[in-house]
């Protein structure tokens, strides 16, 4: 009865179909389909045309003439521009396909769904096309069918909604570089348009270089490592709003003091060795979760154009800015000096005295009253005695777990924890090391950002307090230091 109500389209239909011009232009399709993934080559003059996704959904378990019949109406849709008004060969090495093609129907309802879907666009763009059957060895789309690349990883759910909770707004607009299979989706759960690096069905534009970008678009890119100078100056060049997500390798790359300079916000969203962060595409299940976890740490960097107002290397979106969001440093009286050098939207509460139990009973007042954004937390010299005995150690990972308690209980704030800095006092080195260390494990764990410094001897003031320029210095690895 579906079969019979589909072509009594024809009763109603009041188009009609031009003559084809008896010059013939022909147009030469390869395509094919693995298990995982589509592909087509496109022969345009002398130059092949090569293009392609992973996929994903319920079509994942289909059989493969399913996917092989998707996989040319893929095709066909994704290079639609190129074959309006021509005659088609298409090549192919699944006889079940072309068997069902030529005589319009299959015992497999999902295939004649999908063939009826094929008819539908070669009417709409009013082409002929003809099948021919090759050998999968000589398919020459066979090979881009089955390639499995990191490159198109993307992000999980769970960081994505991280990142737009940070922007704020009504969040990103646009992904500079994906795939159908891998871009974002905005806050209604629609695919954001998006750049690819060839022809898909779904494709804004092939090339991110190639394409002049809106202004008032909000941007993201997930881009490849070796891309990240190219991709940075085409922000700058095109004066975009984008949200970029990097790598922090060790040693640092040349690309990243440019970055935290234009930059308006910035955040972990990833530890060395989390699991949780990035999915990659797999042979059998389409994007999966890494079981290795991230080799490095993974940051976002917010970029904005001349709309946004910043202030430095934190600096916050216009919006949140004029909401007086605040950003807030609780420590010892080691950071007492900092309200000097930061800028107006931070406040800073130093404790004389203070250890890590001390500071961890005082956070919870001190945001619920200011309700900051990103809390910076420097405590833990006033833990460590000249003779670090054997208890030492126990009393620190007690004090370092109640913190931690606290800070879990902390909702939508940004955690830093900032590293005891050096001192020149005896018999504290290695006790400020041991301090650091838990520190580093528990950032790892709980996905807070650790900040190191490069914080001399010379920079002490009293072997324990730091002078100007050690204060500067720590201001600006927090990224608070006022410009």
């Amino acid at each position: 009865m579906e079969e019979i109500q589909f072509w009594r389209m024809l009763e109603k239909w009041d188009g009609f179909l031009p003559w084809k011009d008896e010059k013939h232009l022909v147009v030469h399709l390869t395509t094919d389909s693995s298990e995982y993934r589509w592909a087509g080559v496109l022969k345009l003059l002398k130059k092949d045309i090569k293009f392609g996704d992973y996929w994903t959904g319920s079509i994942i378990t289909s059989p493969i003439v399913v996917k092989e019949a998707k996989a040319v109406f893929n095709c066909i849709c994704a290079i639609k521009e190129y074959i309006t008004d021509t005659r088609i060969d298409i090549d192919c090495d699944c006889k079940s396909f072309i068997a069902a093609w030529e005589g319009q129907c299959s015992r497999s309802k999902e295939l004649n769904v999908i063939l009826k879907d094929i008819f539908e666009m070669v009417r709409d763009l009013r082409v002929v096309i003809r099948f021919n059957y090759v050998p999968s060895k000589d398919n020459l789309a066979d090979g881009f069918s089955r390639i499995l690349s990191k490159e198109d990883a993307m992000l999980s759910s769970i960081a994505w909604e991280r990142i737009q909770q940070a922007i704020g707004g009504s969040g990103h607009t646009l992904d500079l570089m994906a795939l159908d299979s891998n871009t974002m989706c905005d806050r209604e759960g629609k695919k954001l348009t998006h750049f690819t690096a060839y022809n898909t069905p779904c494709s804004g534009g092939v090339n991110m270089f190639a394409q002049h970008i809106r202004e008032l678009e909000i941007c993201y890119v997930f881009p490849p490592f070796g891309k990240i100078a190219s991709v940075l100056r085409f922000i700058e060049q095109q004066n975009l709003s984008c949200t970029i997500i990097v790598p922090e390798f060790q040693p640092k790359s040349i690309w990243l003091p440019k970055l935290r300079i234009k930059s308006s916000v910035s955040f972990l969203i990833g530890n060395k060795s989390e699991k949780n962060i990035i999915l990659y595409p797999s042979k059998k299940r389409g994007y999966f979760r890494d079981k290795k976890g991230l080799p490095w740490d993974l940051f976002c960097y917010h970029i904005c154009n001349e709309n946004c107002v910043g202030t430095h290397k934190t600096f916050l979106p216009r919006h949140l800015y004029e909401s007086g969001v605040s950003k807030v440093v609780v420590g010892d009286s080691i950071i007492k000096q900092m309200v000097d050098e930061v800028d107006r939207t931070c406040r800073v509460f130093a404790f004389g005295g203070a250890t890590i139990k001390t500071i961890a009973s005082r956070i919870s007042a001190i945001c619920s009253e200011y309700k900051p954004l990103y809390l910076f937390v420097h405590v833990g010299i006033n833990d460590i005695s000249n003779s670090c005995n054997g208890g030492f150690k126990v009393n620190v990972v007690q004090s370092i777990a109640y913190l931690c308690h606290i800070l879990k209980k902390l909702e939508n704030v940004t955690i830093f924890i900032s590293a005891v800095v050096v001192s020149s006092l005896t018999g504290r080195k290695m006790g400020i090391g041991v301090v650091n260390d838990e520190y580093r494990d528990l950032c790892r764990k709980n996905n807070w950002r650790f900040i190191e410094h490069n914080i001399l001897e010379k920079h002490l003031r009293d072997g324990l307090h730091l002078e100007r320029a050690g204060i500067r210095i720590l201001c600006d690895n927090l990224g608070l230091l006022s410009s």
